[in-house]
């Protein structure tokens, strides 16, 4: 099973699969390309939102219909096709045939191209002289300007001679149709200097829902609109900014906030630029650097509609404010310049290079994703991990099998990389390093195993089982995207057929992880941008079905080129354009270092996840909010307020579709649905319904809880990851459930029946059943009639008990739980059970009824671990321990030795242990423990000079002792969000005695303090590896504290110990603590004692601490 779903792993995923709220989405047109390929003509269209459900399509060339059937896919390669055919589509929605797209005619080569306008200067007025020369295409920014469904793109093109010299070659804007219509331009002017530009941005959305994308971009004076006008006035600042690589920025000069019409460029609104520079100097710098990190949103704070949310500072304070845009005018909405601007606070310098927006929380409101802390829709601070700048960040569904997003990070401050839960902040994994860690990838590029790979410097890291992965096929660390027909990712990136460094360019391709370094696709004649960043110029879902194009310009800078695929695909997945996350990334991929658009959800086929769940929009839909009538026959109901509510049903209604989505709790009451409706539940709110409903299509539980009483008469039921339902009465057609769905007998603490005719479980589904017990048997439990049981691997039945205070667990015995007429089950051991207390309780299945068998146990004991049967320590199972010279198995509370009469001296943990006592009393063999957790409240001693490694992640809560020997461990717990390391709690105490040794495997961030007692403490940091210490080492002022190890220990102050000893690596004062006793003392011949200074820079400062080189022995301070 790939995860056990232990029920206290499962109680922490309390958050939702990454849905929204319904918005309003952009009204696409069909986006039909047709590309001449070598077997005829491939052609490819867009399935908008509004027809995910019951639309299949017709191809038509030169007005005759192609294929003879309709397609249920947006991609079909016609045979007959040539150069000079023409093409349109039909969709067909419930069998009818609906009206044509526009015709389009057939591209001889894989991508569109789109001329660039020549570019004179000055912008207006007279003496104008062509410089296409002097400037360069860059980043670009896409959007419906004009209303006609089809998305324009907005071009900057820059020139990066900031010289005062320079009067009048400035960067520009320019706005272009596909088919190369220009439809504006404006001149930046000369006092938007920004670095390499990078911060120079113009940014499209349709912020009034008016159809047509308005236009946002910060300007300072002398910036001219495409009709002339110029802003503020004619002074030029150039000669205050510092003229060097990478310090190019402007400190001085009002700022601008403008609004500008998306189909004309005409200025709607003007406004001093609602988060002010002040002073350069006030942002820690006096070269404007700092001061000048800006950008732009487009979240739905409100979960309807959406603002514009404005960012600047990332290195150390951090200024936010929401507006909205009303009537053509920006209206304030929040502002907050104060939480995120004090030094020492763990909200001072979060931000990154790049930030994002999505629902993190699954309230159906967006958040903003800045750097290592997220923003919530209020404005105020919703977490920090306190790690600080770093220049990456990708926020998906990264680990399908945990309930939430996730997001993938690596860190400039605190040198590494971060994974962690987005909306709690939880970190998952966390790789450090000695430096900074400046790219980073998070996409599913393999089916080798489970879920996405993290990419972070030499780490290849798996999204779902938190382990490093040793991996041969080589990820570019720049943009993933969909490229080819299966539902794994490509990655786009430069070849080396250009200096990158030099020229700021290079070849893109795209790659496939296959084991290859060779590109499957590469794009010649084009260029990337930003250097080495090597991006192109916007990468979107622009035209044809649901992979991504290219947008990136030609070597010549006088054109773009939208490249797309050409690879079949049965895959039928609406456009990317209308999952709100990844529209959401199209909108601020523009601004500082570009990073790749994520969804909010997951595909993958290993993991059969093949569809998205429904587009969260309001677009054909009708909403209601207290009553559904006849009014609404054959119609897409929704019911989405952000409170939930109460909504009548009318006798005898036939809405075609009946949505629920709410992150509140909706009640259904009145009469039931009768006809062939099809029922969906989103949104992490309950919906509750009952009675004797009749209606026959399907039910689609994607989301939060579904709570019904009664009898589902004719339609099948299927529950999405991690979506509940509670139930009590009967369905009598299927019901499937995907990994962590619930379905609960009865619902919480209720006790009642459940039939299902037939019942699917899949790998990791859930059963579950409340049951009270008064410690000799159940008297009373919920019970379920099945007709046909399907068992698909590894599902869990559950049990909730409510027991009389004296009884912890049930009485050894068989416990009816229901009947079953059938069952198909072809996977071995796939039932486990959860909730009885640690016994090692089992599901059987006997003559049409179901009962839990709870095993008879001795009472606890002390056990030694003899290993001679498996490596297996599991409860009540596996005889791989000894009870007075006779094999026994290991009851939860028991006392555990491991010693060197041990047989095997590996030992994995399956299904989590909770012994009284762990004490391993090695000598002279190594013991290695792995696999699942100890839990309780336990603890660990080690005695004897052997070594023990600990692979594993704990969650024990006592004290860790270490008396001899040495101990290795693969993780510590600490206070940035790990809260569980090799040995156990961030709070647990950790005893090092007699100079026995703690050894660090890789680089990690210990919370955890040390009481070094008598003959002191030594810590063993492995070659290559960082440990950072955060918490201090005690002692009564004569125990040494001993560095081995060829790696790095950083400390920080509170240390009360005699001495330091450095035998050998790098022990680093991180905090500028001087807290290293009264000696130094090197006691190796390649030991280095280093200083940080106030200033955040290595010196050797002056320290009241003595040092000491015995002879012969070396060192550096």
């Amino acid at each position: 099973m790939k995860k056990k779903l232990l029920l206290s792993i499962l109680l922490t995923f309390l958050m939702g699969l990454g849905t929204f709220a319904q918005r309003p989405m952009d009204k696409l047109d069909r986006g039909l390309v047709a590309i001449k390929v070598n077997n005829g003509v491939y052609c490819s269209w867009r399935i908008p939102g509004e027809e995910w459900y019951d639309v299949t399509y017709n191809l038509y060339r030169d007005g005759a219909k192609v294929n003879p059937t309709p397609l249920n896919v947006s991609n079909y390669t016609d045979t007959s096709g040539s150069l000079t055919s023409t093409y349109t589509v039909k969709a067909v929605v419930r069998g009818v045939e609906q009206t044509a797209s526009n015709t389009v005619s057939v591209w001889g080569q894989q991508f569109l191209s789109i001329p660039m306008s020549n570019v004179y200067i000055p912008m207006v007025g007279s003496n104008q002289k062509k410089s296409n020369n002097l400037f360069e295409l860059n980043d670009a920014s896409v959007a419906d300007l004009d209303g006609d469904g089809q998305y324009e793109i907005i071009v900057k093109r820059i020139n990066e001679d900031f010289s005062v010299a320079n009067d009048s070659a400035f960067t520009r804007f320019e706005a272009y149709k596909m088919d190369g219509t220009k439809l504006w331009q404006i001149d930046c002017g000369p006092n938007m200097v920004s670095g390499s530009n990078v911060e120079v941005n113009c940014v499209a959305y349709d912020w009034d829902c008016d159809g047509k994308a308005e236009v946002v971009l910060r300007c300072a004076d002398g910036t001219i609109l495409n009709d002339g006008t110029r802003i503020g006035t004619t002074a030029n600042y150039r000669s205050y900014i510092t003229q060097s690589p990478n310090l190019t920025y402007m400190t001085q000069g009002p700022e601008y906030l403008l609004l500008i019409e998306g189909a004309t460029g005409n200025l709607l609104d003007n406004i001093s630029y609602p988060l002010p520079r002040g002073n350069a100097s006030d942002w820690g710098d006096e070269t404007g650097h700092r001061c000048n990190k800006f950008f732009f949103g487009a979240p739905f704070l409100d979960g309807r509609k959406p603002s514009l949310v404005l960012a600047r500072g990332i290195y150390s304070k951090t200024i936010m404010c929401a507006l909205d845009i009303v009537n053509k005018k920006f209206q304030n909405r929040w502002s907050n310049t104060t939480d995120f601007i004090t030094p020492g606070s763990p909200w001072f310098g979060q931000g990154y290079h790049n930030f994002g927006i999505a629902d993190v929380d699954n309230d159906g409101k967006d958040e903003i994703v800045y750097g290592s802390m997220v923003v919530d829709d209020n404005g105020k601070g919703l977490y920090t991990t306190g790690l600080g700048h770093g220049d990456a960040q990708h926020c998906g569904d990264f680990d399908p099998y945990r309930k939430g997003l996730e997001i993938f990070a690596c860190n400039e401050a605190n040198p590494g990389a971060n994974f962690r839960d987005a909306a709690t902040g939880k970190i998952l994994w966390r790789y450090t390093a000695s430096g900074d860690c400046g790219r980073c990838m998070a996409a599913n590029v393999s089916n080798d195993f489970d879920g996405a790979v993290l990419i972070a410097g030499p780490h290849f890291h798996s999204a779902t089982d938190n382990e490093d992965k040793t991996w041969v096929n080589s990820v570019t660390q720049n943009f993933e995207l969909y490229w080819d027909g299966d539902l794994l990712q490509e990655t786009m990136d430069y070849t080396s057929s250009k200096d990158v460094t030099t020229y700021g360019a290079g070849t893109p391709a795209i790659f496939k992880c296959n084991g290859s370094t060779s590109p499957v696709f590469t794009m010649s004649g084009s260029y990337t941008n930003n250097y080495t960043k090597g991006t192109p110029c916007m990468q979107c879902d622009i035209l044809g079905d649901w992979r991504e194009e290219e947008i990136v310009r030609s070597s010549d800078n006088m054109s773009l080129r939208i490249y797309t695929t050409t690879a079949p695909t049965t895959n039928r997945i609406y456009t990317l354009l209308h999952d709100m996350q990844y529209r959401n990334a199209i909108e601020w991929q523009m601004c500082g270092y570009n990073q790749p658009p994520h969804e909010s959800f997951f595909l993958g086929e290993r993991e059969g996840i093949l569809v998205p769940p429904p587009p969260v929009m309001t677009n054909d839909r009708k909403e209601e909010t207290t009553s559904i009538t006849s009014a609404d026959d054959d119609q897409h109901v929704l019911l989405c307020n952000m409170s939930g509510g109460t909504v009548t049903v009318s006798d005898g209604v036939k809405p075609y579709i009946v949505t629920v989505n709410s992150p509140k709790d909706y009640t259904l009451t009145g009469a039931t649905f009768t006809n062939n409706m099809r029922l969906v539940k989103q949104g992490c709110g309950k919906l509750t319904f009952n009675g004797n409903q009749t209606y026959s299509g399907e039910t689609n539980l994607w989301d939060g809880i579904t709570t019904f009483s009664g009898t589902i008469e004719k339609s099948p039921v299927w529950m999405n990851r991690f979506a509940e339902m509670n139930l009590t009465g009967s369905i009598k057609r299927s019901v499937v459930e995907e990994y962590g769905a619930i379905l609960h007998v009865a619902g919480d603490q209720a006790y009642g029946k459940a039939s299902v005719d037939t019942l699917t479980l899949k790998r990791g589904a859930i059963i579950k059943m409340d049951v009270k017990s008064d410690g000799t048997s159940f008297n009373n439990n919920d019970t379920i009639n099945i007709g046909k049981l399907t068992l698909k691997g590894g599902c869990v039945f559950e049990f909730i008990q409510h027991n009389a205070a004296s009884a912890t667990k049930p009485a050894a015995g068989d416990y009816y739980l229901g009947s079953y007429a059938a069952i198909d089950s072809t996977v071995s051991d796939s039932i486990y059970v959860e909730g009885l207390g640690g016994t090692a309780a089992t599901i059987s299945f006997k003559d049409g009824k179901i009962y839990v068998h709870v095993p008879s146990t001795r009472g606890n004991t002390t056990i030694s671990w003899d290993g001679s049967e498996s490596t297996t320590w599991d409860i009540a199972k596996s005889e791989n321990f000894v009870v007075d010279g006779s094999k026994d198995m290991f009851i939860g509370g028991d006392d555990v030795i491991f010693d060197d009469n041990a047989t095997s001296t590996s030992v994995v943990i399956t299904g989590g242990v909770s012994p009284k006592s762990i004490t391993f009393n090695n000598d002279t063999k190594t013991f290695t423990l792995s696999g699942d957790s100890i839990i309780g409240g336990t603890g660990l001693t080690k005695n004897g000079d052997g070594t023990l490694h600990i692979k594993n992640a704990n969650n024990y809560t006592g004290n860790t002792v270490i008396n001899a020997g040495k101990v290795f461990v693969a993780s510590m717990s600490n206070k940035e969000g790990v809260d569980n390391g090799s040995l156990g709690h961030v709070g647990n105490k950790l005893y090092i005695n007699g100079g026995a040794t703690l050894g660090f495997a890789s680089s990690m961030t210990m919370g955890n303090s040390i009481i070094a007692g008598e003959g002191g403490a030594t810590l063993n940091v492995g070659s290559s590896s960082t440990v950072i210490m955060k918490g201090s080492v005690f002692g009564s002022k004569t125990e040494d504290l001993i560095k081995d190890g060829a790696g790095q220990l950083s400390i920080y102050s509170g240390n009360t110990i005699k001495r330091l000893v450095i035998k050998a690596g790098t022990v680093y004062d991180a905090a500028n603590g001087h807290s290293c006793g009264d000696t130094i003392v090197f006691n190796g011949t390649s030991g280095t004692m280093s200083y940080m200074n106030s200033t955040g820079t290595n010196s050797a400062e002056v320290d009241p601490v003595n040092i000491s080189i015995p002879y012969g022995k070396t060192g550096t301070l």
